[in-house]
């Protein structure tokens, strides 16, 4: 199966299921956008940190960092307790706030979204301090106050060992002293270091607050971008659940593919619209001029039609193709070119030469019988042709016992999309009869045909 039969079959055969699931997300969501409320924004801006990122991720990091504060349960209190702010709550407010960096720098935009302009400014006033303040190390407690106590006693203590191991250096006789008492100096050192990093990292305060928002402004809509992923994400699903129909139920994606599947040529395309007595058959000159063809070639003096006909309309076919084709004469039938050296080969024997003496020459009279005997040949007889459908075949009424011997040939007239049960059925009637498959027709129905079909198939 090619790439354009399976998107045929999956697209074109599934287009009303393609396009309900298509559009049933994006009415959803316009509904649900319509019905919203318009949130108003008003956006903080400030500093997160003195010192300049000097990559892509330490940028990223700086803005996790702050995103996990400004979402924390406590800082949302916070921000709620100092704006006064009762009618919301800290989940609320966890969901409507969004930062942002600029660029690749420290500066961060703070954005609080809500039904009430006056509201989200208070609340981004509120939560952009209270923001700082933990970036900055959080407001001070007993517990912070105790820590910084600790870390300068540990910090005092290690001076004081440092210069005591630096005097006993100097005074060192030996290299192993020396050397002993300089591993001692670089370990204090070390420990040094990182207790004074660590009360510079308590009591630097870096973050601030650059702007706080004068008013809100009107939330920006989303709802091209909501619909339009909507979209997409009905027509995946669309397409997924196509693809498993067509895997539980094939169907053959044309009468060329048809054709394929059953070993047959395909003979051309017909056009049946019309119902009832009314129904009107187009038969193409290409089409016509295969059938005749193909009849020829196979030898057959009756065609059977069979393929899905929900609507019953394949005698209407079949009276419209017996019009068309009416007599056919075989290629096996026609009479070989006879020709004087009686080989039957039409070419003309070659006059013989005598030898030095002789004198055996041909004829006048025998060249001129020869020459029309060959030029001039019977026409070989012409055949009516039958066509019926299957489905009266045995009780035509004009059936006669010299239709009996006639030799019958299988031609299918299938629609696009046709199931793949109708390649088992014809295979397995050809199987049985012994008919000759002849070819495959291409039949474009109308829209009424379409929902018979359908019916049919259900």
């Amino acid at each position: 199966m090619e790439l354009n039969e399976a998107l045929h079959r999956i697209v074109v055969g599934h287009w009303r299921l393609l396009l309900v699931l298509t559009l049933l997300p994006v009415l959803v969501i316009a509904a649900l956008q319509v019905r919203a409320k318009p949130g108003y924004d008003a956006t903080a801006r400030l500093q997160a940190s003195n010192q300049t990122p000097s990559t892509t991720t330490e940028a990223d990091a700086v803005l996790n960092r702050a995103q996990g504060f400004a979402t924390s349960q406590s800082v949302v209190e916070r921000a709620l307790q100092q704006a006064g702010i009762t009618s919301r709550t800290p989940t609320q407010i966890e969901h409507a706030t969004t930062l942002t960096r600029v660029g690749t720098s420290t500066v961060l935009n703070l954005t609080v979204n809500d039904p009430d302009p006056h509201t989200a400014v208070a609340v981004d006033s509120a939560l952009a301090t209270q923001l700082v303040t933990y970036l900055n190390g959080g407001p001070q407690t007993t517990s912070d106050a105790s820590l910084v106590s600790q870390l300068t006693g540990q910090e005092q203590a290690l001076l004081g060992q440092r210069s005591q191991v630096a005097a006993q250096l100097a005074l060192a006789r030996t290299t192993a002293d020396s050397a002993r008492l300089s591993a001692q100096l670089a370990a204090i050192d070390q420990q040094l270091g990182a207790v004074q990093a660590e009360l510079n990292g308590i009591n630097n305060n870096s973050a601030s607050v650059i702007s706080q928002p004068s008013s809100a402004q009107p939330a920006k809509s989303s709802l091209v971008t909501d619909v339009t992923l909507g979209a997409l994400l009905g027509l995946v699903t669309g397409l997924l659940v196509a693809s498993v129909l067509e895997s539980v139920r094939p169907r053959v994606a044309d009468a060329a593919a048809f054709g394929r599947e059953i070993g047959a040529p395909l003979l051309g395309e017909i056009a049946v619209d019309g119902e009832g007595e009314e129904v009107r058959v187009q038969i193409p000159a290409e089409t016509r001029v295969g059938a005749r063809r193909a009849v020829a070639h196979h030898r057959v003096d009756t065609l059977v039609l069979t393929g899905p006909d929900p609507a019953g309309r394949l005698p209407f076919v079949a009276d419209a193709l017996e019009r068309e084709l009416g007599s056919v004469v075989s290629t096996a039938d026609k009479p070989r070119q006879p020709s004087p050296n009686g080989d039957g080969s039409g070419v003309r024997a070659a006059a013989h030469t005598p030898r030095a003496g002789g004198a055996a020459l041909l004829g006048a009279s025998q060249l001129l019988e020869a020459a029309d005997f060959t030029d001039h040949p019977e026409p070989a007889p012409a055949r009516p042709v039958r066509v019926r459908a299957l489905s009266e075949l045995d009780d035509a009424p004009d059936r006669t016992e010299w239709d009996e011997g006639r030799r019958e040939g299988l031609l299918v007239v299938v629609p696009d999309l046709a199931s793949h049960r109708e390649v088992r059925r014809v295979r397995h009637l050809a199987d049985a009869t012994g008919w000759p498959l002849v070819g495959v027709l291409g039949m474009d129905r109308d829209r009424g045909d379409r929902r018979d079909h359908q019916r049919g198939r259900r």
